[in-house]
């Protein structure tokens, strides 16, 4: 387990160098109000901080335990990186708030045991809060898409 611990963790610090890479190429702040590459930075600095303590906690743990990749759990894990990946290809293509409203029900719907109404209600309040706090809070627009 000691050599998979070593691999994400590397994993980690090799994404959050590339995320600070990519964000900083967004727009800077505007008039005093945080811009398009605020969130981004500080997402991908704690996951750089996060990777870099992981690291040295793994090298400082000499315990082997045997690491199991395919049980259950693991593979709902999987699935939804697969699906997590679609969506962000499908945002891109078709729109945000179709794309999320699909994938927050989607996800709502197997990993909770809820009603249709309440997943419903959910995937919208989930998408609606997260579209007014970036769109209308944080003055960041969401253009991109074929529908909205």
């Amino acid at each position: 387990m000691r050599k998979a611990h070593l691999v994400a963790a590397i994993v980690f610090i090799l994404l959050s160098l590339s995320a600070l890479y990519l964000s900083s190429e967004l727009p800077d702040s505007r008039k005093g109000t945080p811009g398009p590459e605020v969130w981004p930075i500080v997402i991908s600095c704690s996951m750089l901080l996060s990777g870099v303590i992981f690291l040295v906690k793994t090298f400082k743990n000499k315990n082997s335990d045997t690491l199991e990749l395919f049980n259950n759990n693991n593979i709902r894990v999987y699935i939804t990186m697969a699906i997590l990946v679609g969506y962000f290809i499908c945002m891109n293509s078709i729109g945000f708030v179709v794309s999320s409203l699909t994938l927050a029900f989607g996800l709502i719907s197997w990993y909770g045991n809820f009603s249709i109404i309440k997943r419903l209600i959910f995937s919208f309040a989930i998408v609606g809060i997260v579209y007014g706090v970036f769109n209308y809070a944080l003055n960041v627009p969401f253009r991109f898409g074929v529908l909205f």
